[in-house]
């Protein structure tokens, strides 16, 4: 049903500072999450003073996904650093980012591992440190990188009100997080010669394939994005299933503040009916889709 000639991939690291196109696919540098801190951590923890560099005392700094509990009690899946030690007598692991800066630092009391969330943790090279008595006594580097591919679109169908036929109503998108940070993208937008097109700029929420919650995609993991709405769809009386090529714009907006635009030139066709309260049509055709640009 699709051509996919267009495709290209898109590679949203947050890391960099400016959009590059390189050979087909859109480098892409955006993340307004705040790194935090200063050099006295949110906590009030005075930094440490001397750095030792490698010792043995740091045994593991991995990327994992965990379940953790919220504060109102719900079970929660998340994507966190977890950091071990071998001495038992460390104070506390904190985290140093590029500007030399402690963004957060966790206490470790009589445990040997503490996890940080990454889901809003700003891409790049994070310093590790084991720190006891005020010193770091073994220190690590990490590079965090979030980045994703756009790897297919398509058209959602919806049995018509008075017949078992189907009507498209809605667009997905599959995503691949290729980085190792969590990405998680509340507003997805249809905008365009839809029928139903959304304002250019306006937000919309997003649901998964499965329910409407606000999809987080683990590192290495793909996932299918489905529109709330329905822009495929409309009530206006002189919707036209007649296969005009239309064209539109897909838009992603991360939680980290990243934006991505995809390019799509469709046709609708076949027989017009009813999909509850709106117009639709039996038969559609994506002629190309492309990533535009990245932010």
């Amino acid at each position: 049903m699709s051509d996919r000639r267009y495709r290209r991939t898109v590679l949203a690291s947050l890391g960099t500072a400016a959009a590059t196109v390189l050979s087909g696919c859109i480098s892409a540098s955006s993340d307004n999450t705040n790194s935090g801190g200063s050099a006295t951590s949110a906590s009030g923890s005075t930094p440490a003073q001397t750095n030792s560099g490698s010792s043995g005392v740091i045994e593991t700094a991995e990327t994992v996904t965990t379940q953790t509990t919220t504060t109102l009690g719900q079970e929660q899946t998340i994507t966190a650093l977890r950091v071990s030690v071998t001495d038992a007598s460390v104070d506390a692991i904190a985290l140093r980012n590029s500007d030399g800066k402690e963004v957060v630092r966790n206490r470790l009391g009589t445990s040997t591992t503490t996890d940080f969330p990454l889901t809003e943790r700003a891409a790049g090279t994070y310093d590790i440190l084991a720190i006891q008595d005020g010193s770091i006594v073994d220190e690590r580097s990490k590079t965090f990188e979030r980045t994703y591919t756009v790897d297919d679109v398509a058209f959602v169908t919806e049995e018509g009100t008075d017949s078992n036929k189907m009507g498209y109503t809605e667009v997905k998108t599959t995503i691949t997080n290729t980085g190792n940070l969590p990405v998680t993208i509340p507003y997805y937008n249809v905008h365009g010669d839809g029928p139903k097109p959304a304002r250019a700029g306006s937000r919309a929420p997003i649901g998964d394939s499965e329910d409407d919650t606000k999809p987080m995609v683990p590192p290495g993991e793909s996932q299918t994005l489905t529109s709330q709405t329905s822009p495929l769809a409309a009530v206006d009386y002189y919707y036209s299933c007649g296969g005009e090529q239309k064209t539109g714009m897909i838009t992603f907006e991360t939680k980290s503040g990243q934006k991505t635009t995809i390019n799509l030139e469709y046709s609708l066709s076949g027989e017009k009916i009813k999909v509850g309260v709106l117009n639709s049509c039996t038969e559609s055709e994506i002629h190309s889709w492309n990533v535009a640009e990245s932010e």
